[in-house]
């Protein structure tokens, strides 16, 4: 994979300090524009969405459509797909690259309640 991307680097956008992913003129991505153009979009889309009633500048209400998918949505997906997949608190460290197991197990502990009971 780590080939792929630097040929897809070398191919698209040009030398060595360049973003793997950028943007359409080469520079690197803008997280807040990512999620305002692609990721909130589509999240609303696929249904993942809630709605406000709030008061508009001229004083109607307006109802305010807001993602309830995040950037940080991802990782709390690949670490409930990785304990499902039967990995342990030390793996799921390592994937997610959290410098403390601990920390890992405190944030993810709700994900391990397989086998647990009643």
């Amino acid at each position: 994979m780590t080939a792929r991307l630097l040929t897809h680097r070398r191919k698209h956008h040009g030398g060595a300090k360049s973003p793997v992913f950028a943007s359409g003129v080469g520079t690197e991505l803008i997280r807040g524009k990512v999620a305002e153009r692609v990721l909130t979009p589509a999240a609303i889309g696929a249904g993942f969405k809630s709605e406000e009633t709030v008061a508009g500048e001229d004083g109607k209400e307006k109802v305010k459509v807001r993602a309830t998918v995040t950037f940080h949505t991802f990782r709390h997906t690949c670490a409930s797909l990785l304990f499902d997949d039967g990995r342990n608190i030390k793996q799921v460290q390592e994937w997610l690259g959290h410098a403390d197991p601990g920390f890992t197990l405190r944030t993810y502990v709700h994900l391990m309640d397989k086998g647990v009971g009643d």
